[in-house]
């Protein structure tokens, strides 16, 4: 009997040595590269080996201070592990990098040499570094944008200081306490009488003036108003008077209507903002008296006055069964939402109010006010 006997060989075809020395394609010769100082850097060496049985390929990097001639030291780098990027049956490629934790100014003197060999030769490219300058949009274009910003930021503050001025104060008051020389809680700003005759003291904001704050905020909560008809002694200058009452009150509220916006009383708000700017306490509250608000753009208001409504917060009070005349104030009106945020508006403590002291005539004696002879007694 005959037997045939068969074995498999698998064979593989592979290239001859390399010949060449290895090739290192980054960097290409001396390169230059810009870095910023103090900052770290990262050197990257790209080599490619051709193929070898028996490799002996290595990469290395090394840095060489204090001359280019051969003459300075050299010195290893500190080094991560090789990374091959390609490989093919007759070359592979591999990237060797180095790592700088922080760039100085020694290396900025100093050449950087990858150092690449096998067993044909060694092949060596070089990397210096140099300062990165500043890029023309940061050197040039930055400070032109900072500057014509801040202009601009300059230019808006002193258009709408006055806007911002009102805000922070009543946005952000200043502590409230009880000045010296302040003799009511609030100065009430109102029409007394009618603009014209289709409107009535209900409309003009006559009934809020000067029967329910002083009925709520006098009677039920100890506070004490500032009325021109009833605190100031008749005959004085109303110009003086005004002055006086603000300067002495440490609120000054104003009930607006179309009949307000178009009568003398509009000086009294006037005053009341130029004196805001003085006293860092005194505070404006506005508030709207009637179903309707009227369009202060489509009145001639002076610039202070428009601007002053346009951001100051205001409280808006519809006249109801209670306002009109005859009808008396109970104390169920003080627990509507309005007479709330009023109470918030104003001071958290009333003055007190002394027993018997002489009425005060405006703009007379050393300290603007002088006894006129009478006695009148502040009750609440």
């Amino acid at each position: 009997m005959k037997w045939t006997a068969r074995r498999t060989v698998r064979v593989a075809a592979i290239p001859p040595d390399t010949e060449f020395p290895p090739r290192i394609l980054y960097p290409l010769g001396n390169h230059t590269e810009e870095v910023e100082l103090g900052k770290p850097h990262t050197l990257t060496c790209k080599v490619q080996f051709g193929f070898e049985r028996n490799p002996s390929t290595s990469v290395l990097w090394w840095v060489r201070f204090g001359g280019n001639h051969g003459n300075g030291s050299l010195e290893p780098l500190q080094m991560s592990v090789p990374k091959e990027v390609e490989r093919t049956a007759w070359e592979h490629t591999v990237n060797h990098s180095a790592h700088l934790q922080q760039v100085t100014h020694r290396h900025l003197g100093a050449t950087f040499i990858c150092c690449a060999r096998n067993s044909i030769d060694i092949r060596n490219a070089t990397i210096r570094l140099k300062r990165r300058p500043a890029g023309l949009l940061l050197v040039i274009i930055g400070p032109v944008l900072m500057l014509a910003f801040a202009m601009g930021v300059s230019i808006l503050v002193r258009i709408y200081w006055l806007e911002i001025y009102l805000l922070y104060r009543a946005y952000l008051p200043a502590a409230d306490t009880v000045s010296e020389g302040k003799e009511f809680d609030a100065f009430v700003s109102c029409v007394s009488s009618s603009c014209s005759e289709q409107e009535d003291s209900a409309l003009t904001g006559e009934t809020l003036g000067l029967q329910h704050l002083p009925n709520v905020l006098e009677k039920q909560y100890g506070y004490r108003l500032c009325l021109l008809q009833r605190d100031l002694p008749p005959g004085g200058v109303y110009t003086e008077d005004v002055l006086w009452s603000i300067q002495h009150s440490r609120r000054v509220i104003c009930v607006l209507s179309s009949c307000y916006l178009r009568s003398d009383c509009l000086f009294e708000l006037e005053m009341g903002l130029k004196a805001l700017r003085e006293d860092p306490q005194l505070r404006i509250i506005l508030v709207w008296n009637g179903h309707t608000l009227p369009r202060p753009a489509s009145l001639s208001l002076p610039p202070a006055v428009c601007r002053a409504l346009r951001v100051l917060p205001s409280l808006s009070w519809t006249p109801s069964a209670e306002s009109r005349p005859g009808t008396r104030t109970d104390a169920s009106c003080s627990n509507s939402g309005f007479w709330k945020a009023l109470k918030q508006a104003m001071p958290v403590q009333p003055l007190p109010a002394p027993a018997l002291r002489p009425q005060l005539c405006p703009g007379e004696g050393p300290a603007g006010t002088q006894p006129c002879g009478k006695i009148s007694v502040l009750s609440n």
